[in-house]
């Protein structure tokens, strides 16, 4: 499930998983393949169960099939890359369960944030629509609220159309206690959208950027894809902020 992903919290884990063909595939976190030790003896076509011991330092691995206890093959694989690059494939294991982890969370806190924003503005929604209800009866184009409501505080009696707004602003429920009400609840609403927005879009952003960073130096082969991730991390960074600041 999404919820059993690794973090860069858990420890390295190798698993061991035998194929169909009788091959053996090596999967970090039991989950990203790695390597293929191929089946040389070609005994891997029948039901076999097969045994497989690891040495401590991972160099070594021994592999036993047998066939309702008759010996079928007994195999050692010396693997010495996992030694000499036994650092380097943990960092790097753990910074990819990391970044997978923080751009799952982007991912779920976006359309939660839309969601919080959206609840945060309806009491703002609902005198709006009010407001588009009378401009229509009016026959007054509703595309630009905005720019009707700023010509009616400009001109005033003298705007073309203030009867319109004049008939809004005396409507229900909008006196000026009830419209102090609701500036705070708006207000109180959007420093609530704003403090989500930081934990569940921003924070997980910059630990991005940061695991990415951490990807540098390790190994060559990953530069370009590593390079890539970072232009990608700041542009998903940048939309964070400039969301924030459409909040504030």
């Amino acid at each position: 499930s999404r919820n059993s992903h690794p973090t860069g919290k858990s420890p390295l884990s190798l698993l061991c998983a035998s194929t169909n063909a009788g091959d053996v595939q090596l999967l970090i976190h039991g989950r990203y393949p790695i390597a293929t030790l191929f089946d040389t003896n070609n005994v891997g076509k029948t039901a076999i169960d097969s045994t497989v011991v690891f040495s401590s330092d991972l160099e070594h691995i021994s592999i036993l099939k047998q066939e309702k206890g008759k010996l079928l093959s007994f195999v050692i694989y010396s693997i010495p890359a996992f030694v000499v690059h036994r650092y380097s494939l943990q960092t790097i294991s753990a910074l990819y369960s990391s970044i997978r982890s923080h751009l799952q969370a982007i991912g779920e806190g976006i359309p939660a944030v839309i969601s919080a924003w959206k609840n945060a503005l309806r009491p703002l929604d609902i005198k709006m629509d009010a407001l588009a209800k009378i401009l229509k009866n009016y026959g007054i184009s509703t595309m630009n609220l905005g720019s009707v409501l700023n010509n009616h505080m400009m001109l005033g009696r003298a705007w073309e159309h203030a009867n319109a707004l004049e008939q809004f602003w005396t409507g229900i429920q909008m006196n000026d206690q009830l419209l102090v009400k609701m500036e705070k609840a708006l207000h109180n609403n959007a420093a609530g959208v704003e403090t989500m927005a930081r934990s569940s879009l921003l924070a997980p952003a910059r630990a991005l950027i940061i695991c990415i960073q951490e990807l540098y130096g390790l190994d060559d082969e990953l530069l370009p894809e590593t390079l890539r991730l970072a232009k990608i991390s700041k542009v998903i960074l940048f939309a964070i902020e400039f969301l924030l600041s459409q909040i504030l």
